[in-house]
């Protein structure tokens, strides 16, 4: 479930800010109103409006450390799988052995 919540927010927060900066390509490259947030995108300052800048505070910063989570929690559960698949093969084994 976590790697789930986990992989929601990433994805969420990436298209995101895909979808804010590539909006922004086609916005002002000079500080007029309502665009007052500089940018640089794609090698070039653009300006956001309040609301574009407020949404992409919020969703920028998510982005790195969820996939971050994402990718620790998958080698957390490969590992968990991986041993446990061992134990039961360890006792299938055991009993096994004790049944010779």
């Amino acid at each position: 479930m976590s790697v789930f919540i986990c992989s929601l927010i990433a994805g969420t927060s990436l298209i995101t800010v895909g979808a804010i900066e590539t909006v922004a390509l086609k916005q002002s490259q000079v500080a007029d109103p309502p665009y007052v947030h500089p940018h640089k995108i794609k090698g070039r300052v653009r300006f956001f409006t309040d609301r574009q800048e407020e949404i992409y505070e919020m969703a920028k910063p998510l982005q790195f450390p969820s996939w971050v989570v994402v990718f620790v929690l998958m080698v957390a559960f490969v590992r968990i799988e991986e041993s446990f698949k061992k134990q039961k093969q360890k006792d299938l084994l055991d009993r096994i052995a004790t049944e010779i």
